[in-house]
């Protein structure tokens, strides 16, 4: 874990942050257990908007066949 600013940031992390993390933090003590709730959700949201887009920018794209249809797959567009 590698200390930035007053942050502990654990960059090699597997895990969803959870909600008694969130609330053993001094910034978010104050919230409920269902607001804590949003900000772990919110928090695994943009992971994935940022993962997407970094997917997006850095990996080649794949194209993938539907050997039944002969059909190209069309991924899903974000909406963002």
């Amino acid at each position: 874990m590698e200390k930035m600013g007053n942050a502990h940031i654990d960059w090699a992390r597997e895990n969803d942050v959870t909600v008694d993390e969130v609330l053993a933090s001094n910034e978010f003590k104050h919230l409920s257990e269902e607001q804590a709730k949003e900000v772990v959700e919110f928090v695994r949201t943009m992971s994935t908007v940022f993962y997407s887009l970094y997917k997006k920018q850095y990996e080649p794209e794949i194209e993938i066949k539907d050997n039944e249809t002969n059909n190209n797959y069309e991924p899903i567009k974000n909406a963002a």
